[in-house]
C-alpha cells in the first residue's frame, strides 16, 4: 500500500463515484465512462509516481492531479445536466477536489500549472 494519505483519499473517490458513473451512464453513457476512467486513473497514477524522485514520478502526480480535477467537472456537468442531483454527489466531489488540492501542493503548487 501506498504511504501517501493522498492514495487512499483517491481509493475513497473510486468507492464513492462506482455508483455514481453507474447512476449517470444510465441517461449519458459516455459520460458515465468518462468519470470512471478520469477517477481509476487517480490512485493508479499517484502509485506510479509516489517514490519516483524523476521527472517522470513528478509527471504522474501531475497527471494524478489533472484526473482529479476531471472527475470533478465530470460530476459537475452531470449535475448540470440533471443526470443525479448535486446532494448525491457532493461527497465525491468535495473529496476529488481534495485530492486534486493535495496533489497540487505534491508537485509544487504554481510549477504544476
Amino acid at each position: 500500500m501506498s504511504r501517501l494519505r493522498v492514495y487512499s483519499d483517491s481509493l475513497e473517490l473510486v468507492r464513492l463515484c462506482r455508483p455514481l458513473w453507474e447512476l449517470i451512464a444510465r441517461s449519458h453513457p459516455e459520460l458515465g465512462k468518462q468519470l470512471r476512467r478520469s477517477v481509476v486513473s487517480v490512485p493508479l497514477n499517484i502509485s506510479e509516481g509516489e517514490g519516483r524522485y524523476d521527472g517522470n514520478g513528478r509527471e504522474r502526480l501531475k497527471t494524478a492531479m489533472y484526473e482529479a480535477k476531471e472527475s470533478r467537472s465530470n460530476l459537475e456537468t452531470a449535475c448540470a445536466a440533471g443526470f443525479v442531483s448535486e446532494e448525491r454527489v457532493a461527497e465525491a466531489h468535495d473529496l476529488a477536489d481534495k485530492v486534486a488540492a493535495t496533489l497540487f501542493k505534491l508537485v509544487g503548487g504554481a510549477a504544476a500549472r
